[in-house]
């Protein structure tokens, strides 16, 4: 805010009938910020002593406590709120807001439920995959009749691209449950396993089990019974 040191009984005025615009300012953002510049002017250059003998004074003429504290205590609460997301967004993309996007999707104002919408996209994202989501986001809002048709980002811009965000992952996430279901599926224990010759004796056990009898197993079959016995051999004449 450009204030300057010529217009001290200006300042003074507009804080002393500022009970309208202070109702106002509770809701507006920015008017809160104007208002604490003004303050923050007023006290650094002394500009009280023109009209009032200590700042306590003019603190009591204006009602401080109930009418203007209220507000400067929001403005620094909000700028706070502020501070942390963007160090959410620097840390997930490693840039700040106004460097993370492209210069025709930049807002006027950074308010703090923009930042707080982008913060939470930028912890589900990359920075390149936001901005395409962003993009696809603007262009919805401008092809329905009676939305805004500008082009810079809107909070609702960015909570619709977090939705689409969010609908991919889940969509990801069902993908591979499936693709671990079907393996788990597939796979068979090789707990207590010590060779392939251990995993075949027990497919050929399974084999040999039919109406609940276990038939005897192929390497260990009886041999057959003969009532013959073969002829001895005849020694040949070797005369």
């Amino acid at each position: 805010m450009d204030v300057y040191p010529e217009e001290p009984q200006a300042i003074i005025s507009s804080l002393l009938s500022a009970e309208e615009d202070l109702a106002i300012a509770s809701t507006d953002a920015q008017l809160a910020e104007l208002i604490s510049e003004a303050w923050k002017y007023l006290n650094n250059n002394e500009l009280w002593t023109i009209r009032y003998s200590s700042l306590l004074a003019l603190k009591e003429d204006i009602d401080y406590d109930n009418v203007l504290r209220p507000v400067l205590d929001r403005h620094q609460a909000n700028n706070n709120r502020k501070r942390g997301q963007m160090r959410t967004i620097l840390g997930n993309w490693e840039r700040l807001p106004d460097a993370a996007l492209p210069s025709d999707l930049r807002p006027p104002v950074f308010s703090a439920s923009f930042l707080g919408a982008l913060a939470a996209l930028s912890k589900i994202c990359s920075i390149d995959v936001a901005i395409s989501l962003l993009r696809s986001s603007i262009h919805a809002r401008k092809s329905t009749p009676q939305a805004h048709k500008h082009d810079f980002l809107t909070t609702s811009d960015i909570s619709n691209a977090q939705s689409s965000s969010q609908l991919r992952i889940d969509a990801q996430s069902d993908i591979h449950i499936q693709h671990d279901d079907e393996d788990s599926e597939g796979n068979i224990s090789l707990e207590g396993v010590e060779s392939v010759e251990d995993v075949e004796d027990t497919e050929d056990t399974e084999d040999n089990v039919t109406d609940g009898e276990f038939a005897e197993p192929r390497e260990f079959a009886a041999p057959q019974n003969t009532s013959e016995t073969a002829p001895a051999t005849q020694p040949q004449n070797q005369f």
